[in-house]
């Protein structure tokens, strides 16, 4: 399944993942600048990953191509990659 049809359901678990955190960071008692700079890391390293994805993400050539080369036996992503190619066969 596409990772798109993921964000809603995972709401509910960041939600969780964040109250958690602040809870921790709380009983920490750290310094609201490192806690701003931790989380400043973490939203850049994030974005970083972001835009070395997008890449796999330009059409769905290179989105099964990577899939393929990702996953071990992965029968959607070659019957996808297939089919783009018949497609352009048939043009």
């Amino acid at each position: 399944m596409a990772d798109r049809f993921t964000y809603l359901p995972s709401v509910g678990i960041f939600i969780i993942v964040t109250w958690g955190a602040c809870e921790l960071l709380a009983g920490a008692r750290l310094s609201k600048t490192v806690v701003g700079v931790a989380m400043a890391v973490i939203i850049a390293a994030c974005a970083l990953r972001t835009r070395d994805q997008l890449c796999y993400w330009q059409n769905s050539e290179t989105l099964f191509r990577h899939a393929i080369a990702v996953t071990g036996n992965n029968a959607f992503a070659y019957y996808n990659q297939s089919l783009l190619f018949n497609s352009r066969l048939l043009k």
